[in-house]
């Protein structure tokens, strides 16, 4: 094992955060945040620094990366994103631990959804833009994850389900690995956009909209304000937030297919077909087993959703379904 093949392509994906990092500077300047936008330009400025550094010093190198190299890059990778993503949420409140900060940037790339802030709405909106960005790198890392490096070891079976997403079998690992991305990427970019503007159009505020539905598609959990799902009225958000939930959770192999061949990859994909039945099981069983322990608290329509955020693991419950905690724990 070669280091300098690892450190190399560890410091593009190093360069990626800085990327967006950009997004929440530009945010916090053009709010007239300014404390905000002193954390995030000394934050930009390290990462932008330690991803050229290891870029410049060891270039000419990746040519040589080879397969093993991947597993331990990947490991390098989620402690660079973690570390590099933890700088905002230190610098902006260098009163507290820098091991809170690194929890919450975690929490954001392993979408897991945990928080250490009690309260959200005193809070720099920059970071919790950052925040939901986070979860947003997080979910097309987790997918990369699986597309470029388990499924090349043929893990679980990986390399038949997410096949279509590798391209460029016979090049060195690393331009893979760029192909890769790229391809993911698009996918995940173009549900990010288009689940955007009907969240939007739903009547969510923008700035809410934009990370909740990086949220989503992320399948993360993290919300932007204290109030949580229950701030937005009507059945048209949480309608469309179901919808980015699932298209989030579902393969993007099987995306790829549909946009090739049309809904007819999902008849044909067992997964989703699978993914479906489960949510409706659990949906009508968690459904009538409220309604015979706590009868006029059925609503249908907040079954569902709460079971679609727990099968995709997003984790959000709306106080409309808060009794699902006490009538199924077993099913949660």
């Amino acid at each position: 094992m070669v280091y300098s093949n690892i450190l190399h392509a560890l410091g593009w994906l190093i360069l990626v955060i800085a990327v967006a990092m950009a997004v929440p500077l530009v945010f916090a300047f053009a709010s007239a945040d300014a404390k905000a936008f002193s954390a995030f330009s000394l934050s930009f400025l390290f990462t932008l620094f330690s991803a050229g550094g290891l870029i410049m010093a060891f270039r000419g190198t990746e040519a040589s990366l080879t397969k093993r190299d991947l597993l331990p890059f990947i490991a390098a990778g989620w402690a660079a994103m973690s570390f590099f993503g933890a700088l905002p949420f230190f610098t902006i409140h260098p009163d507290a631990s820098f091991t809170g900060a690194v929890f919450e940037s975690v929490s954001g790339i392993t979408t897991t959804g945990a928080t250490v802030f009690e309260t959200l709405d005193d809070k720099s909106r920059a970071l919790i833009l950052w925040r939901a960005i986070l979860q947003w790198l997080g979910g097309w890392g987790s997918v990369f994850l699986g597309a470029a490096v388990f499924a090349s070891f043929g893990i679980g079976g990986m390399s038949l389900r997410l096949s279509p997403l590798t391209r460029g079998e016979t090049t060195n690992p690393l331009q893979r690995l760029r192909s890769t991305a790229t391809e993911i990427g698009r996918i995940y970019t173009t549900l990010t956009l288009v689940g955007l503007l009907v969240i939007w159009a739903s009547g969510v505020p923008a700035f809410d909209a934009v990370c909740l539905t990086l949220s989503a598609v992320s399948t993360g959990g993290f919300v932007p304000t204290d109030a949580g799902l229950s701030a937005y009225e009507g059945v048209a958000p949480k309608f469309w937030l179901m919808v980015l939930m699932c298209l989030g959770a579902i393969s993007f192999a099987t995306h790829r297919q549909v946009v090739r061949t049309g809904l007819r990859a999902v008849r044909e994909d067992p997964e989703v077909l699978y993914f479906f039945n489960l949510v409706l099981a659990a949906t009508l069983v968690i459904w009538v087993v409220t309604l015979i322990q706590a009868p006029g608290h059925g609503d249908i329509l907040s079954t569902l959703f709460a079971v679609i955020s727990l099968v995709t693991t997003t984790g959000w419950l709306p106080h409309e379904a808060a009794w699902i905690e006490r009538t199924s724990p077993v099913f949660l």
